[in-house]
């Protein structure tokens, strides 16, 4: 996990250890997203995102300075988008720690 994300042993400003928790929501959930997707699973997880109405995606050609821009402005305002973002942030905060989920691990091994 990246550094946001809390890895185990990762030092946050001054050294000082990272708390171990759940990131996702906290961090990253409170706002829409322009999806600029390039490869990989990014455009499953924009169409995600957009079906949910979390964000917008730009594709391509769609992709200028301009477009950019517009969605940016649009987006971080007070839009349904950014409504369906905090939700999602709420549901995510709610979900156990990965630390939770591996301490429980061992009670699906039986």
């Amino acid at each position: 996990m990246g550094a946001a994300g809390g890895a185990a042993g990762a030092r946050g400003p001054g050294g000082a250890p990272r708390r171990q928790r759940n990131d996702a929501g906290r961090a990253r959930g409170r706002v829409a997203a322009a999806i600029l997707a390039a490869g990989a699973d990014q455009f499953g997880n924009a169409e995600t995102i957009t079906t949910a109405g979390g964000g917008e995606q730009l594709l391509g050609a769609e992709v200028t300075a301009e477009s950019v821009r517009t969605a940016a402005a649009a987006l971080l305002g007070d839009s349904p988008h950014r409504r369906v973002a905090r939700r999602v942030a709420a549901e995510i905060a709610e979900m156990p720690s990965p630390e939770r989920v591996a301490e429980r691990l061992p009670d699906f091994a039986r």
